[in-house]
């Protein structure tokens, strides 16, 4: 299985719930292994959620 509880990575991500552990097909095609994650991937996922989070803050107080 290759979820967020199987991965180490994801493990203690605090975004593992966002982004499901990451493309599968990326994961394979980097790394040769569907339970390792593609890092760069993973990282350029958390900026987004990171960017859409503070948008929505600053929605959420007016600005």
């Amino acid at each position: 299985s290759s979820n967020v509880y199987e991965k180490p990575e994801c493990r203690e991500c605090w975004a593992k719930f966002y982004c499901s552990g990451g493309c599968a097909a990326n994961a394979w095609k980097f790394n040769q292994d569907i339970k390792k994650t593609y890092k760069v991937g993973c990282e350029l996922e958390k900026k987004r959620i990171e960017c859409a989070l503070w948008i929505k803050a600053q929605e959420f107080d007016g600005n």
